[in-house]
């Protein structure tokens, strides 16, 4: 019989309606269960792609026995990360603070019913004892055993942890100047850690750093820029990116970028798509495939029917990890035409030993198509354009297996990535199709999200949907100014402006600057966090940051650029311990220090924008920001209003809080942008 999670908004909590235990979503119901009946919480945290939550379930959450010594000792509380990323965040700090090691998901918390600190946390347990892990049975009955007889020992630990939990990562501000020294340093932490032979740290697991890559493609130092292109290149290479589909998977388990884990997250996509549209426009062809691969995938098989894009496809697919994507050598030579096997096999791996399986491969580029088109005889661009259609073929036949499911949450924060990661790859690849794209999507982003002046974190099922946190505020303000870029219409300089007014006013600190991860009416938990180092995504107060500081050159409104200023000062004890791990805060800092140029191009007819248009591209792949304002335009603010149309064409330069003497002639810019290299 279903428990209470079958009519949840949440993949992750629908997944595990038919358990036999009685499984609560978090609330306020099931909280005060726990206090009036003096049982112990346990708090299982995963997301619906997670493959080792799907482990979990089926070995010990799906077991009648395990759920029945559940239900007799515990309240038991299922909580989607993606839904709920505060309760995930203070939990995983409470594991990196027990275990002295990185948490993970599953997430498998056992917490005091009062005070809702963990008197024990682990990820995932098995159902017997393996791998140096206790049976969950085990853990289950003994921490049961252990809550009732020992309230003295769980009241001590709650002594430290309670205090370490609400006060880590928090620090007085700086009061000096700020520079640009954490730049420098974490570019020499990123080199020392790089691998020089395959790119990305050293080690594995390997995950793509998105972050990083992006301040080392814009770097003066040329070896910053070498290992940025070489684990781009490498990435795209291998078996990270879905060769067939397009796309990119969420890590590889290895040190080459060989076998990944299958599951393929919005976030991930969102952030890589402007890195290799970057390279592509530098001329790099393999770049351009995959930049084209992320986009032909997250168009065809993300958007959702309601609107905006969905968050993630599963690990798991025909009962396995992987499923969809790994062949057989049947399989791979069946769905190729005559005569075609041979080279592309070797071109993909498919003739070495299969690498995921006994009998499984995962394709990669094993042999780069230059030197079987100089083995073959054959130029490169005809054995591209084959290369092409063949892909095509694999992917129909693949479209006849069992598909991995799909997560349909239609998030803010991802969504929000996604917005930038659209605009910025089609400004810099003249993708008008993309642009097209971006500006449907915050336009569903606009009806589905913003609700009563407020942002929502998803949108909501049958429910008033939950409030945004900062980095679905954050995210989404960046890629609206990302948006101006591409499409600009003041409807979205507009929003723009509602957005940093609700972030400043329900997440910044007053007292001592950056802004809470929570706003501050949200419910009281255990840790209140401001989020200055990058996890999977981009720091929700570096985001924070880069849209005020933009929003406030654009706007010329001081207030923006002291709210962005004091979010950096609050950082700056991390940034001078641990730069390397907060590349959004870094971003900003770049920014604050060397204002980024902004060129606003007051524009008419065609051939006005024809006359600029060269011009402006060279200024963008330059790094700089450019708004194409229309000379019609009407209802602007009043720092665009000053910048008036003059017949032929007209730009003016902005840096910081001053303005250069304007142009009227591409020639004069031209010129400007020689004189800076």
């Amino acid at each position: 019989m279903p428990n209470r999670l079958v009519a949840a908004t949440s993949l992750y909590l629908r997944q595990h309606a038919g358990q036999p235990l009685d499984w609560w979503p978090w609330c306020e119901e099931a909280l005060a269960l726990a206090r009036e009946q003096d049982r112990p919480i346990l708090l299982s945290v995963g997301y619906a792609a997670c493959h080792w939550c799907h482990v979990m379930a089926r070995e010990s959450f799906a077991d009648p026995a395990i759920g029945a010594l559940i239900d007799a000792h515990y309240v038991a509380i299922k909580v989607d990360r993606d839904q709920r990323p505060d309760i995930d965040r203070t939990y995983q700090l409470a594991h990196q603070a027990l275990q002295r090691r990185g948490g993970g998901w599953p997430l498998t918390a056992f917490l005091d019913p009062v005070d809702l600190l963990p008197f024990f946390i682990g990820t995932y347990f098995p159902p017997e004892r393996s791998h140096g892990l206790p049976a969950f049975r085990e853990v289950l009955a003994g921490l049961a055993r252990w809550y009732r007889e020992r309230p003295d020992e769980r009241a001590e630990q709650a002594r430290t942890l309670g205090p370490f939990l609400q006060h880590h990562g928090l620090a007085e501000p700086e009061r000096g100047a700020l520079g640009e020294g954490p730049l420098a340093e974490a570019g020499q932490r990123w080199l020392r850690a790089a691998d020089p032979e395959h790119g990305g740290a050293r080690g594995a697991p390997k995950f793509p750093r998105c972050g990083e890559l992006a301040l080392c493609i814009d770097s003066a130092d040329p070896a910053a820029r070498a290992h940025a292109r070489l684990s781009l290149s490498a990435m795209a290479a291998g078996g990270l990116q879905d060769q067939v589909g397009g796309g990119f998977f969420r890590y590889c388990v290895d040190e080459a970028w060989q076998l990944p884990h299958f599951e393929k997250m919005l976030v991930d996509n969102a952030q890589l798509l402007p890195l290799y549209a970057a390279r592509a426009a530098e001329g790099d062809d393999e770049a351009r495939r995959a930049a084209t691969g992320i986009a032909s995938w997250l168009l065809a098989e993300m958007p959702r029917a309601e609107g905006g894009y969905a968050s993630a496809l599963d690990a798991d697919s025909g009962g396995r990890e992987g499923g969809y994507y790994l062949w057989q050598q049947d399989a791979f030579r069946a769905a190729l035409p005559p005569g075609e096997h041979d080279w592309l096999s070797r071109h993909l791996g498919m003739d070495g030993p299969p690498g995921a399986g006994p009998a499984d491969w995962h394709l990669r580029v094993a042999v780069p198509l230059d030197e079987i088109a100089a083995e073959t005889g054959q130029p490169v661009g005809a054995l591209r354009e084959r290369r092409k259609a063949l892909l095509q073929g694999l992917k129909l036949a693949r479209a006849r297996r069992a598909p991995p499911e799909r997560d349909d949450a239609c998030l803010a924060l991802g969504n929000g990535l996604l917005l930038s990661g659209l605009s910025r790859a089609a400004r810099r690849l003249a993708r008008a199709d993309w642009a097209d794209a971006a500006v449907r999507l915050a336009s569903d982003l606009q009806r589905l999200l913003w609700r009563d002046e407020g942002l929502l974190s998803a949108a909501p099922g049958a429910g008033p949907g939950q409030p945004g946190f900062l980095d679905d505020h954050a995210a989404l303000l960046v890629g609206l100014l990302d948006l101006l870029e591409c499409r600009f219409d003041c409807e979205w300089v507009d929003w723009a402006e509602k957005i940093a007014q609700q972030m400043m006013e329900r997440f910044e600190d007053p007292d001592f600057g950056g802004f809470w991860f929570t706003a501050h009416d949200a419910e009281a938990l255990p840790r209140r966090e401001k989020p200055f180092l990058c996890e999977a995504t981009p720091s929700g107060n570096g985001l924070a940051a880069q849209g005020l500081l933009r929003l406030g050159a654009l706007l010329a409104e001081p207030r923006y650029l002291r709210s962005a200023e004091r979010a950096l000062r609050a950082g700056w004890p991390l940034l001078r311990q641990q730069a390397e791990g907060a590349p959004a805060m870094l971003i900003a800092l770049r920014e604050l220090c060397r204002p980024t140029p902004l060129l606003i191009a007051r524009l008419g007819e065609i051939s006005e924008h024809e006359r600029w248009n060269e011009v402006l591209g060279v200024a963008e792949g330059c790094g700089l920001h450019v708004l194409r304002v229309a000379s019609e335009a009407s209802l602007l603010p009043e720092a665009l209003e000053d910048k008036r149309w003059l017949r032929g064409g007209r730009v003016y330069w902005c840096e910081g809080t001053r303005c250069l003497p304007r142009f009227d002639s591409p020639v004069a810019l031209q010129a400007r942008l020689a004189s800076l290299g």
